[in-house]
């Protein structure tokens, strides 16, 4: 899980300017701490890392 969260997170600092916010916590389309919307990429990599997840416990 750390190891792929530290991947895409790497991965989408590269792509934006921004950090990687997990959106599965979130109930908005707006982070308080970052003071940014999430873009699609936020759900995106959240989706794959949740996946990695739950295919590790499998």
């Amino acid at each position: 899980m750390l190891l792929s969260f530290q991947f895409f997170r790497q991965l989408f600092k590269k792509l934006t300017p921004w950090e990687l916010i997990i959106t599965g916590k979130r109930f908005s389309f707006y982070d308080l701490d970052d003071k940014r919307k999430l873009i699609w990429l936020d759900y995106l990599f959240s989706f794959i890392i949740v996946a990695c997840l739950v295919a590790s416990f499998l």
